[in-house]
């Protein structure tokens, strides 16, 4: 099983590695962070679409998911607190947690460096790139947030390594959205009528409808409002009962569903998450984006998927004018809709999104 050592107190991530792409030496590794709920499991349909790109896809199981370092009790008591500082805590040893993932791999495979500076962008292969996905955003901002404070020999060697980062369909308080922009809209974390226990099988159903929004063609972020978007979002799926609108867990097979859902952790840890101030969750962001001195030509991209559920629509538009308020020497990002995608694009149709990965990779 393969096991990355975080730490000396034998804590330790769960991955899967699709291996090196066939007579491909300078390869790009795409490591993945899932989100809440589904976990690492969830990015295999991606795995030979991107060995034909050259591209070494690394799925990882974030804490108190299979085969990864549970929580302990402690951990989890400072999870649920009320305390900001505890708060900041956690979120910080998560970040910690993936910057000693990556600096753990790139020595222990002898991954080919990223291209130099001058032909960084000019579709060479080498150097990590960083997914996250969905809740999955809130990690890697946690893991960015640490780069100007990581001891030196870990940020030489990440930023030698480091070359993307796009964020996928992230949910709203990863990105430091108030809830009361993306309030009026349904959410199952949040319905008082279903137990703590039955969260995560709603959750499951919820996140990976289609949603027929009303968004027309040539709207892309920044340019439109959130008001202009709001007006345009539905509540519900789609009633559409042809397959390809059927939600993605409803479409999985009984024994697909099982390998890539952990519906469990709602209950035990991710609702604590959920339920995290959205000041600290702004904290983060602002020190993971505002501040470009480390790391600089790593670039930045949002994917939004525009047949998602109304809140991620909603939060990458709203993240989007904000950004347009940075300081102007904060990271940059780049803003991609992705047609007809619902929130698991990656599932759904993994070809179509690994193209779509790909260029936004080189």
């Amino acid at each position: 099983m393969p096991l990355a050592p975080l730490d000396d107190k034998g804590t330790h991530l769960w991955y899967e590695d699709s291996g090196i792409p066939w007579a491909c030496p300078r390869y790009t590794t795409l490591v993945l962070i899932h989100g809440g709920v589904f976990h690492g499991a969830i990015f295999k349909p991606l795995v030979p679409y991107a060995l034909q790109r050259g591209i070494r896809l690394v799925m990882l199981n974030l804490r108190d998911y299979p085969g990864s370092t549970p929580y302990s009790w402690s951990e989890l008591t400072a999870l649920g607190s009320a305390s900001l500082d505890k708060q900041r805590s956690v979120l910080r040893q998560r970040g910690l947690e993936i910057a000693a993932f990556l600096c753990w791999y790139i020595q222990n495979e002898n991954v080919p460096m990223a291209p130099s500076p001058h032909e960084y962008h000019s579709g060479g292969g080498g150097g990590v790139a960083l997914l996250a996905w969905s809740w999955g955003t809130a990690i890697a901002m946690s893991f960015l947030s640490q780069s100007a404070t990581l001891p030196q020999q870990d940020r030489w060697r990440l930023g030698s390594y480091l070359r993307s980062l796009i964020l996928l369909d992230s949910s709203s308080h990863a990105l430091g959205v108030p809830r009361k922009v993306v309030s009026g809209f349904y959410h199952p974390l949040f319905d008082a009528r279903i137990s703590d226990r039955d969260k995560g099988r709603a959750f499951e159903r919820w996140v990976t409808a289609h949603y027929a929004h009303r968004i027309p063609e040539g709207v892309a972020f920044p340019e439109a409002t959130v008001d202009e978007v709001r007006a345009r979002l539905v509540h519900y799926p789609s009633t559409d009962s042809s397959p390809e609108h059927l939600s993605s867990a409803e479409r999985m097979l009984y024994h697909e569903h099982d390998k890539v859902v952990e519906p469990e952790v709602a209950e035990r840890s991710q609702l604590s998450y959920m339920g995290m101030d959205e000041a600290v969750y702004r904290e983060v962001l602002q020190t993971a984006m505002w501040d470009a001195s480390a790391w600089q030509r790593l670039r930045i991209t949002l994917v939004w998927c525009d047949k998602s559920v109304a809140e991620a629509v909603l939060a990458a538009c709203h993240f989007a004018q904000q950004v347009q308020q940075w300081p102007k020497d904060a990271r940059k990002v780049e803003f991609v809709r992705f047609r007809g995608a619902n929130h698991m694009p990656h599932w759904n149709e993994p070809e179509r999104t690994m193209d779509l990965i790909s260029k936004l990779i080189y």
